[in-house]
C-alpha cells in the first residue's frame, strides 16, 4: 500500500512533468565519471528532457531534510549531463521523497 501511494504521489505532480519523463527520459540511467584521477561509476535515478527543459530526478527514502545533500548530488549528475549532452537550455533538479509526500524542485545555477 505505501509503494502504491507513493508512485500515486509522483505521478499525480503538476509541477514536475513525471509522466513524460519517464515515458521520454531514462530510468537508472549509469555512466562513467573521472574524479580526482579516478573512474567512478554513477547511476542517476531519473532524467530527461520535457517541455524543453531538461530533468535530473534523484527519488530518496530518508529524511527531506536532507534534501541540499540530494541536490549536491543531482548537481554532480547535471554536470555529467550537460556535457555528456551538449546541454545549453534549462535544467530543473527534482529531490522526490515519495513515501514523504514531498518534492523539492530547484533550477539548476
Amino acid at each position: 500500500q505505501d509503494l502504491t501511494a507513493a508512485i500515486d504521489f509522483v505521478l499525480s505532480q503538476k509541477e514536475v512533468p513525471f509522466k513524460d519523463i519517464i515515458s521520454q527520459g531514462y530510468v537508472e540511467w549509469g555512466y562513467q565519471w573521472e574524479k580526482n584521477g579516478e573512474m567512478e561509476e554513477k547511476r542517476i535515478d531519473l532524467w530527461g528532457i520535457a517541455q524543453d527543459t531538461l530533468w535530473v530526478v534523484d527519488y530518496k527514502t530518508g529524511d527531506s531534510r536532507y534534501k541540499d545533500e540530494a541536490f549536491k548530488q543531482i548537481a554532480e549528475y547535471s554536470q555529467a549531463l550537460h556535457k555528456y549532452l551538449d546541454w545549453q537550455g534549462p535544467t530543473k533538479w527534482v529531490a522526490a521523497y515519495p513515501f514523504d509526500e514531498k518534492i523539492f524542485v530547484q533550477d539548476a545555477p
